[in-house]
């Protein structure tokens, strides 16, 4: 209800200003600039597209001061962003429906691309927003020309192309909390007309926010670097070549959680080994406690070619990319000041391989049409470990009962190790044409067959004298799988300035598998099924001058959801639980009321709920499994808005100015599926703000994110400890941060 009132009093303040609600845009344009999108593998202007999109430019970034996707929330109401432990499990969301970025054998549900190349996991992404042009974002399923691992939608990157004019630009921010941020950008001809480079560069780093009250010092500190060339070459008048490289690392003591509520025992027994659980003031004082380490770190190199040739009328493109991800990772395992689960260790090797090849008819003619085929190779080892400290044999003895017999066994250190091999080979073939019955009405018809082969080795070795988890030691499976998917859609124009259209779209996401939570013994699957998703789609947009609006309702099933549920052997297994719907209303609108003014207001009205979920985790403390049948989804509040303004101001030929500011809202979102009622995050309010003064061709401004200090919980569970019963954990937000920056352009 408080997030209801808070939309209401946003909305009265809209109508008293002027301001009609939500857009499609948040930029410093001029009424008549239109932004070219790709949605649908051809240039088309954005009001034009009969998809559900949000196309931000790379001045909208810049006006925001987004560094990073979690940063692009506040303007995509329908996008939601949430990480744990650590940037591999970070999760990306869209209408409600997203999955774990962490879990090997589990592929997301929304998409992640770079200038058009499938990556396979949202952490092997764009590091930093320097040099992007737009960033797209499509809302629903998107089976056809996409098509791999989009059934709820797709976040599409892309980078600025060389340009054969000299210019660059430059930045250096600072910051509280130690915030350092420098970016640089050179693009110009090299060989006059024919060769043309641009090259960015990016370097950051940040004090953590967290305090660790154990060992006396900060952590989630963040140091990051990373580069990227692109190189131009017309070969002829018909023929173009763009190649890209890009390096980028990454270092973080990252990610520790709160403790709140702590549990009676866990309380008890620290104190009881003389090791007192420091005191938490409350669940936002952003205090931690841990005698351990987390660490992540990663590196990242990137190759891409994109060939464009024109054989008459017709344009053939082909996309070659290389990518190779390497990540090393150190977690306390308790998240407490005990050795306990001393050190939990992850290496992560990373390589894949696509090619696109795709030829596209001319767009101006009554039967039109895009058609391609798509290659894609994953190969991806992880080893992992876990170490039992010098801590467990007393928390034995001290837990008694069956424990206390195995403490004598604990009194040196024990580990285990595993690891598991996986190959994804992945084949598609697809085609969408459009038949333009007159010069108002189009319709569009979309198909894709996709056939995806994965196998996996996995293997578990341990000096533990108990085999406290029933694990395979050594395993070989392979399955193969393909499945249709496509889309119709129909697109309506009254006059020039409206659009209405329809579209029927089915997604889909291949097949997983259980790569190391898995007793094959107790006869459950290895893999599990392809996840479909089945979406309807009606939006209305229209354009006056200095006003635009567009509305889109939304009602799209999902089928053999990928969900983890629980399983026989105390542990959760991935596989096919749930079936679920996911319906609302999306109103976008921006308006300038005057002069260097501009306002949007986006709105997302959401309702998703599982359909049939009968084997849902259960919540802590009670029944391992529970029906969540009719209950929501995790990550997707019913009330998302966004509100954006931004003033330009020209005080005479040599000096202007801006402010900008932000203002997001959720209301309550459920942080654990359990429906864990002290994990549940209260609706909040964040709002950021940016002034500056441009002299020339030299600018200096200012900045807050998050100026109300609100400490968002983006993630909770149960520790994973045998003696946290009754504790949480909660992985949390940026606080207020605020800084300085000075840009040069030329």
């Amino acid at each position: 209800m408080a997030a209801v009132r808070k939309f209401a009093l946003l909305v009265t303040v809209a109508a008293l200003t002027g301001m009609p609600a939500v857009a499609q845009q948040a930029e410093r344009e001029t009424d008549d600039t239109e932004i070219i999108v790709t949605a649908q593998k051809r240039e088309e202007r954005l009001r034009d597209v009969p998809l559900a999109i949000t196309a931000i430019t790379g001045d909208a970034l810049d006006q925001s001061g987004a560094l990073a996707l979690r940063d692009v929330v506040t303007l995509v109401p329908s996008l939601y962003f949430s990480q744990s432990q650590g940037p591999v499990q970070s999760n990306v969301s869209i209408r409600g429906v997203g999955s774990a970025g962490g879990v090997a054998g589990l592929e997301p549900s929304v998409g992640i691309y770079v200038d058009g190349v499938y990556l396979d996991r949202t952490s092997i992404g764009v590091a930093d927003f320097n040099d992007i042009e737009r960033i797209e974002v499509l809302r629903g399923p998107q089976g056809t020309l996409f098509g791999k691992n989009t059934p709820a939608g797709l976040i599409n990157f892309i980078t600025k192309r060389p340009e054969f004019t000299l210019g660059g630009d430059a930045s250096a921010g600072v910051g509280n909390y130690g915030f350092h941020n420098v970016t640089a950008s050179l693009t110009g001809p090299i060989a006059g007309d024919k060769l043309a480079l641009r090259v960015s560069a990016f370097y950051r780093a940040r004090d953590g926010f967290l305090f660790n009250q154990t060992k006396n010092e900060d952590t989630n500190d963040l140091e990051a670097y990373g580069v990227r060339g692109r190189l131009l070459w017309k070969v002829t008048d018909g023929l173009e070549l763009l190649a890209t490289y890009e390096h980028h690392s990454s270092t973080q003591n990252c990610c520790a959680a709160e403790f709140s509520p702590v549990g009676a025992t866990q309380l008890g027994l620290s104190a009881a080994l003389g090791k007192p659980f420091p005191a938490v003031n409350a669940p936002d004082d952003l205090l931690v406690a841990f005698d351990g380490g987390f660490s992540y770190r990663h590196k990242i190199n990137a190759g891409t070619i994109e060939g464009n040739l024109e054989i008459g009328d017709y344009t053939l493109t082909s996309i070659s990319s290389l990518r190779d991800y390497k990540q090393r990772s150190f977690i306390d395992g308790d998240f407490t000041q005990l050795d306990f689960f001393r050190i939990i260790s992850g290496d992560r090797d990373h390589r894949q391989f696509s090619q696109e090849l795709r030829l596209a008819s001319p767009a101006d003619k009554p039967f039109s049409f895009v058609a391609g085929l798509f290659y894609f190779y994953k190969r991806q080892n992880e080893r992992g470990g876990a170490t039992y400290g010098a801590d467990t044999s007393r928390i034995f003895a001290a837990l008694g009962g069956s424990l206390a017999a195995l403490a004598p066994l604990y009194t040196t250190i024990r580990s285990s190790a595993s690891g598991s091999d996986i190959v994804n080979r992945s084949y598609a073939a697809f085609a969408q044409a459009k038949l333009q019955f007159s010069d108002r009405f189009d319709m569009s018809f979309g198909v894709r067959y996709t056939h995806d082969e994965k196998s996996i080795f996995t293997f578990q070795t341990t000096t533990e004298p108990v085999a406290i988890l029933a694990r395979p030691r050594n395993e070989r499976a392979s399955d193969d799988d393909g499945q249709f998917s496509g889309v119709i859609n129909a697109r309506w124009r009254p006059d020039d300035d409206t659009l209405v259209y329809a579209s029927l779209t089915r997604g889909y996401k291949s097949f997983g598998f259980n790569d190391s939570e898995v007793n094959t013994a107790i006869g459950q699957r290895r893999f599990f099924d392809a996840e479909l998703s089945t979406g309807g789609e009606i939006g209305f947009r229209r354009s006056w001058a200095g006003f635009q609006l567009g509305i889109t309702g939304f009602l799209t099933v999902f089928d053999n959801y990928q969900a983890s549920s629980f399983a026989p052997g105390n542990t959760f297994l991935l596989q096919n639980a749930a079936k679920l719907t996911t319906k609302g209303i999306e109103v976008e609108t921006s308006v300038r009321p005057a002069k260097g003014l501009l306002f949007n207001l986006n709105y997302t009205l959401l309702e998703a709920r599982f359909n049939d979920f009968k084997s849902g985790p259960g919540q802590p403390g009670g029944p391992t499994v529970q029906d969540l049948s009719g209950a929501p989804l995790q990550d997707a509040p019913t009330h998302s808005l966004s509100l954006v303004g931004h003033y330009d101001h020209r005080f005479n030929d040599k000096i202007s100015g801006f402010l900008h500011g932000e203002m997001s809202l959720r209301s309550e979102i459920q942080t654990a599926q359990s429906l864990d009622p002290l994990l549940v995050q209260p609706d909040y309010v964040l709002i950021n703000a940016r002034a500056g003064l441009e002299f020339g061709k030299i600018g200096l401004e200012i900045w807050g994110r998050n100026l109300t200090n609100e400490i968002v919980l983006y993630r909770g569970g149960v520790p994973p400890a045998l003696f946290t019963a009754g504790s949480r954990i909660r992985f949390v937000g940026d606080p207020r941060t605020y800084g300085i920056t000075a840009r040069v352009r030329f």
